[in-house]
């Protein structure tokens, strides 16, 4: 009988580009006063670590949403993805912790909401794939590696979670996809490929990072 994997939230750092481990110095970026993530009328999320974020014209970043049509599938070019949170201002004292609450507003740079964020394009990250029909073995897996695949977002109001994931059922040789598929996560624990939360390995397919792919900003 299949079983759930265990569900790591987001895209977690895997191997550097140059085949290292250790995850890059971040960079610090900033959210725009009162920003609140919102993936439609209804998906209002904080900005949590694992959320792959664009790049706004005002200097700031915004998680990476869909379509007014498809929400919860990706259609913005992807800058990076949130490892830390340095600081944000809860409207008495500075904090940090593993998230910066939605509509958080500042006023001044002392109060600025900031999160630390690696570009996409520094190496291979790990995420899970949102259903596990679209293929229901190792090999089933395997046959995808080199094709592309876009990311999903399974949002929640309540818990203010955006939960992006893989769309395992749109891997295709499309090249305006989000990510491209490289291999199978090498987990320490056991990986139930019938199961739901499969974890594959994935690098930058469409995305906003200078010099490597010229483009305008997400926003």
């Amino acid at each position: 009988m299949a079983t759930a994997n265990p569900y790591h939230y987001g895209f977690r750092w895997n191997t550097a580009a140059n085949g290292g481990h250790p995850v890059p110095a971040p960079i610090e970026r900033f959210l725009a006063t009162g920003y609140a993530g919102a993936y439609n009328t209804s998906g209002y999320v904080d900005l949590n670590i694992g959320d792959t974020i664009m790049e706004v014209s005002d200097g700031s970043i915004a998680h990476v949403t869909g379509s007014a049509a498809n929400p919860s599938i990706a259609t913005g070019l992807f800058w990076g993805v949130v490892v830390g949170i340095k600081k944000y201002y809860d409207g008495t004292v500075i904090r940090t912790g593993n998230k910066i609450p939605r509509s958080t507003a500042w006023a001044n740079d002392d109060q600025q909401a900031t999160a630390l964020v690696v570009p996409i394009t520094a190496g291979v990250w790990e995420v899970c794939c949102d259903d596990y029909v679209t293929a229901t073995t190792k090999a089933g897996y395997q046959a995808f590696i080199g094709e592309n695949v876009e990311v999903s977002f399974s949002y929640n109001a309540t818990t203010k979670l955006a939960h992006p994931m893989l769309d395992i059922s749109s891997h295709a040789t499309t090249n305006t996809l989000g990510m491209q598929i490289v291999g199978l996560s090498p987990r320490v624990e056991v990986v139930d490929y019938a199961g739901a939360y499969v974890p594959l390995l994935v690098v930058a397919n469409r995305h906003n990072v200078a010099p490597f792919f010229a483009q305008s900003l997400g926003v």
